[in-house]
């Protein structure tokens, strides 16, 4: 059936044994730049923040209704 075949050729796929060295080559450099971005956003923000403080957002005026929580936590 086409989920077996899909199956047999995803996993290759996802652990870098399809294509051989470019593959995990391509692997690496997309986990190098997920990581550089976590890295480059802590800089951004370590420059960015003001003296003495955390630098976080205000606090919004408006209450966040009980029904948008309960998206962010379902998509969360």
């Amino acid at each position: 059936p086409w989920a077996v075949q899909l199956r047999l050729w995803v996993y290759p796929v996802h652990t870098g044994e399809a294509f051989g060295l470019a593959t995990k080559a391509l692997s690496a450099l997309a986990a190098l730049g997920l990581a550089l971005f976590a890295v480059t956003g802590v800089c951004m923000w370590w420059t960015r923040q003001p003296a003495g403080k955390l630098g976080l957002p205000r606090k919004p005026n408006v209450a966040v209704p009980i029904w948008m929580i309960g998206v962010m936590v379902a998509l969360g």
